[in-house]
């Protein structure tokens, strides 16, 4: 069956025309957010491909409804390319590093889409990347494989009474043995994610406590236990108000929920307002570890009636308990993730240069398949602000350095983070990150 071609308004038709005549290449267009956007693509062999013959193409610009052809800015230095053939060397003399680094227009929306609701069907999620439903599909699969990626959900951890709490540890005397401490910190349900720095600081570890004193109780049981006999440390330790990203609760936090399950008995008729009921946590748990999960199969696997789940996760977004079905990373083929900790000496002049510096962290992500940022918060202890961003062979004119050059009454400190003990960041492209809503 021939494929059906778009057609286009006489004015947009015209200019497309132009292109084509003035191109080397072969130009098309793709209906993207409202907007006639041009591209020139070729077919080029990748021997390291089950498909050797596989599609690039180059955003050349977009026209508007009467013709007018507006060309594209591009911001990387790779995409800064005057044609494709450019573009394509540029990516074959930097290699995979630079392949992980850059996505394409389309597989930026796929992600943007997934990332917005993991749960959303593959039809509209081709719909809104301007592609056919059988190109959707290859390229999910591609994504998912190359960034292996999972499918979870986005909860707001105070809906149940925690707060996060930051520590960043040094140490002095030698390092711990961090496989002992890895099985340390796991053990611990509060604990999310812990991580492995060099730099200023060793370790990170992000937590959820409902107080000041379970954090207390949980730092006191890490640095009292027997493998950090003989080790020098110091301990940084305080209150983070997130304001863009998300970290993904592990399992063990949903096994400590479970306390919270209401059970109707003759001493409890009533569930009290900070109790779940059992639909509700079978939808969270599962959905947790596995965000595409059939809401039949919750139904069979939790005893359900017919329909419950579907119904329970539907109130729980209404109801915000669910922020979004989301997407995260977990291998996001990064040179490595970058802690910049800044600790604010003169909150006048930060307050000054504060607007460019949110506009900066919250800036579109550009080629990059993750945002800028995958988490940054405001820090009690000591005062300031965190941030957490990959960095790809690309981009070591990152964070750090337009931080330095642009923003005042800071004192900046960074480590590389080299491993992941217990959880993992959200890695993710989160588009219009500036209606994200703040400290929930």
């Amino acid at each position: 069956m021939a494929r059906k071609h778009m057609e286009y308004p006489e004015s947009v038709a015209a200019t497309l025309e132009k292109l084509r005549t003035e191109s080397n290449n072969k130009v098309t267009l793709s209906m993207i957010r409202g907007r006639f956007c041009a591209y020139e693509y070729k077919y080029i062999v990748d021997a390291d491909r089950k498909s050797n013959r596989i599609k690039r193409q180059f955003y050349i610009g977009w026209i508007d409804n009467l013709g007018e052809f507006h060309k594209a800015v591009h911001r990387t230095e790779k995409t800064r390319a005057k044609n494709i053939n450019e573009y394509i060397e540029r990516g074959l003399r930097s290699g995979r590093e630079y392949e992980s680094a850059h996505v394409d227009d389309v597989d930026s929306l796929i992600l943007e889409s997934l990332s917005r609701d993991a749960r959303m069907p593959v039809p509209i999620i081709a719909s809104n990347a301007g592609i056919s439903t059988g190109s959707a599909y290859y390229r999910i699969k591609s994504l998912f494989k190359k960034y292996d990626i999972r499918k979870t959900i986005e909860i707001y951890p105070k809906i149940f009474g925690f707060y996060r709490f930051i520590a960043v540890v040094k140490f002095f005397s030698k390092q711990p043995d961090y496989s002992n401490i890895k099985s340390l910190l796991a053990a611990e349900p509060l604990i999310q994610m812990a991580a492995i720095m060099k730099g200023d600081h060793d370790l990170l570890i992000y937590m959820l406590a409902e107080n000041v004193d379970e954090v207390e109780k949980i730092i006191y049981r890490i640095r009292s236990n027997r493998f950090f006999s003989g080790i020098s440390s110091s301990w940084e330790v305080g209150y983070l108000r997130e304001w863009h990203g998300y970290i993904p609760l592990r399992d063990e936090f949903f096994k400590l929920l479970e306390s919270r399950v209401w059970k109707k008995s003759r001493d409890s008729p009533r569930r009290e307002k900070d109790q779940l009921l059992p639909s509700e946590y079978a939808v969270l748990r599962e959905l947790n570890s596995e965000g595409g999960m059939e809401f039949t199969a919750i139904d069979e696997k939790h005893r359900l009636s017919r329909g419950n789940a579907q119904h329970t996760y539907r109130k729980l977004i209404e109801n915000k308990v669910i922020e979004r079905a989301t997407i995260v990373a977990t291998k996001p083929n990064c040179r490595f993730s970058l802690l910049i900790y800044l600790k604010q000496f003169d909150v006048v002049s930060f307050n000054q240069d504060r607007l460019k510096y949110i506009t900066y962290v919250r800036d579109d992500a550009g080629n990059s398949p993750f945002n800028r940022f995958t988490i940054a918060g405001d820090a009690s202890a000591p005062y300031g602000e965190i941030l957490l961003t990959p960095v790809f062979g690309y981009s070591q004119e990152d964070a750090d350095l337009w931080i330095r050059r642009n923003v005042r009454g800071v004192e900046i400190g960074s480590s590389i983070i080299t491993d992941y003990l217990v959880g993992c960041p959200g890695f993710r492209r989160l588009a219009d990150i500036k209606n994200e809503a703040q400290d929930k």
